[in-house]
């Protein structure tokens, strides 16, 4: 969206489809192509690994009818592959880093005839070869560039489904809700996640900037509640403390919520004064990232926490109305079924401590290609993802299956079943008659009595969900996914 909106501040006439939001995405983008390929500059897609099937096959339709057409692509897998992207031949142009000040300047150099030699961030093939421009430039979040969602989407299909990030279960007061992006890149370099690959630092935007933003949609479309999108919120200690000063003494009032680390919750920062304060402005959120219990896997993914960290942070706001959310990776490379209990031990403590915080949600760790945590997997087990596959290769490849093969977890019947009762132990009871809302209640009642007596052996009513779920499968299609994905999507 930021792309989107620079590009559009430029003069350019831009369209945005959402594939994540509407099942036709691809149909639309055909018809619009065909309406308008005289005046199309470029089209641009962000690609991101899961992506790739869907990707190949809307480019082959685009560049079959419109060979002329130019195809730009950006996202985390081109940030990882650059060159693999650049070789794929229906690809003209590959954005390897930030892409919004980038686009402007493609966007002139196509429309003008011009070269693309000096623009940065950028792969390319000429003469046959391929030409891999310096990444050189950063985006930025200003005053002048805030992203007005209205302009590329039709608000009222997002208001209502923006609220998850917010905790819509755990707030009635929550009405309409929308994201705002308040900061870009994270100066944190957890080996697991994406912006290890970037390497870029956070940038914030501006505490007017954000209140602005939030009087504009309340006053023009009744939005009440915001997610502010940033990898570190509270990085920035002269901004919360103005945000919270102008959000107190703004005349419209609303609903916040945001991502925080834990470590910043302490005495000297965030204590609970500053907590009260942050809540008298709005905020009804804080999540948190804890990934692990365990000390020694917290160090390996550079995590930057330890689960006394945590505490602190859940005992400081244990008396706030805030709601604090939690989220957890199982099955991280080398974990141990006793590292595995430390993370259940650990998020019953947090939850114990604080009454009004839940766990949002249970990850099974998945092998993010070019990630350090992934390269080292690969390193061990032999495997390299880029030496058995192209770009178009990737599109027949099994993620999950390519995630076992560079980190196999052994799954014992011990820690299976400490995995799915964990999972359950997070979801609430349901006191509906059918056979779904018995087996997450009995599961629930039965992972209590493991976890009390720490006994996982001979799980046999995981076995006998599993054949449950078989036949519940056949009968109801995935809909017996829905409740238990709600802990780790």
């Amino acid at each position: 969206m930021l792309v989107a909106q620079t590009l559009k501040n430029a003069g350019y006439v831009v369209e945005v489809f959402d594939g994540n939001f509407d099942p036709d995405y691809k149909d639309k983008i055909l018809k619009n192509t065909k309406e308008n390929s005289a005046d199309i500059v470029f089209i641009g897609f962000y690609l991101a690994f899961l992506q790739i099937k869907d990707f190949v096959d809307l480019l082959k339709t685009i560049k079959l009818q419109w060979p002329k057409i130019t195809t730009l692509v950006g996202g985390p897998f081109p940030a990882v592959f650059p060159e693999m992207t650049s070789e794929y031949n229906l690809i003209d142009i590959v954005c390897w880093g930030d892409g919004a000040q980038v686009s402007v300047q493609l966007a002139d150099s196509i429309r003008d005839g011009k070269e693309w030699s000096e623009i940065p961030n950028i792969c390319f093939k000429k003469n046959g070869q391929i030409q891999k421009n310096s990444k050189s430039i950063s985006d930025s979040l200003h005053k002048d560039n805030h992203i007005h969602l209205e302009d590329f989407l039709d608000l009222e299909k997002y208001v209502h489904k923006f609220d998850v990030y917010l905790g819509r279960d755990k707030n009635p007061q929550i009405k309409r809700a929308m994201p705002i992006l308040t900061g870009l890149g994270c100066s944190y370099k957890c080996t697991f996640c994406e912006h290890a690959l970037m390497g870029n630092k956070h940038h914030a935007l501006e505490a007017e900037d954000i209140v602005e933003q939030m009087n504009y949609y309340y006053e023009k479309y009744n939005i009440d509640s915001f997610a502010f999108f940033d990898e570190e919120f509270l990085s920035d200690k002269e901004r919360i403390f103005e945000l919270t000063d102008l959000l107190k003494k703004n005349k419209n009032k609303f609903n916040w919520g945001t991502q925080v680390r834990a470590s910043d919750v302490h005495e000297k920062y965030i204590n609970r004064d500053r907590l009260q304060r942050i809540e008298d402005s709005g905020c009804i959120r804080f999540s948190m990232g804890v990934e692990s219990g365990s000390p020694r896997m917290l160090k390996k993914i550079k995590k930057g926490l330890t689960p006394e960290l945590v505490m602190r942070a859940a005992n400081f706001g244990k008396d706030s109305k805030i709601v604090f959310s939690y989220s957890f990776i199982v099955n991280l490379p080398t974990e141990t079924n006793e590292e595995l209990q430390m993370t259940i031990n650990l998020a019953k403590k947090l939850l114990a401590i604080k009454r009004n915080s839940f766990v949002s949600a249970i990850h099974h760790y998945f092998a993010y290609p070019g990630t350090p945590l992934a390269i080292e997997a690969e390193e061990k087990s032999g495997y390299k993802l880029e030496d058995n596959f192209n770009l178009e290769g990737f599109a027949n490849i099994d993620m999950p299956e390519y995630s076992q093969k560079v980190n196999p977890t052994i799954m014992d019947r011990n820690r299976e079943s400490r995995i799915v009762h964990f999972e359950y132990s997070v979801l609430p009871y349901e006191f509906k008659l059918n056979g779904k809302n018995m087996i997450r209640n009995s599961f629930k009642i039965i992972g209590g009595v493991r976890y009390f007596f720490n006994f996982y052996t001979l799980p046999l009513e995981v076995s006998l969900r599993k054949l449950y779920l078989k036949r519940w499968s056949t009968e109801d299609g995935h809909e017996n996914q829905r409740q238990l994905k709600y802990a780790t999507s």
